[in-house]
């Protein structure tokens, strides 16, 4: 009785093995650059809710607010109300400064925690964005 038992030769394993070895080399950083894409659009995103949560402060106040919780409430409904959308990995701040080239001069920051230089700022006036030198 010829049985002949078929299998693999280490030359086609090994082959394999480097084909999987480059498909990961291509793969993985664009799936980092995927992530850092949707965190920092997921930031920009947070910055313009509470930016217009300002406007609508504003509009109905005259005023800008300086701390969280943002509420805007007329004739007993609630048109706006927005709470502070800090995670541990973005903290987030509402606030006037000079430092920051809005008129007038208030904005909304995101800095990357902890201790990163990282920042995005947004006008609250304008919605203009400008970030210290960082990728999330």
């Amino acid at each position: 009785m010829n049985q002949s038992k078929k299998s693999f030769t280490l030359i086609e394993l090994i082959i394999v093995v480097v084909i999987i070895g480059i498909l990961a080399l291509v793969a993985i950083p664009r799936y980092f650059a995927n992530v850092a894409k949707a965190t920092k659009s997921q930031v920009m995103a947070n910055l313009d809710a509470v930016r217009q949560a300002q406007l609508a402060y504003y509009a109905a106040f005259g005023v800008y607010k300086s701390s969280f919780p943002i509420n805007v409430t007329l004739d007993g409904d609630t048109i706006i109300s927005i709470s502070n959308p800090s995670t541990s990995s973005w903290t987030y701040a509402t606030g006037q400064s000079s430092v920051v080239g809005c008129a007038p001069n208030w904005y909304v920051t995101a800095s990357k925690q902890p201790g990163s230089t990282c920042q995005y700022w947004m006008c609250v006036s304008s919605g203009d964005i400008s970030s210290s030198t960082c990728t999330p």
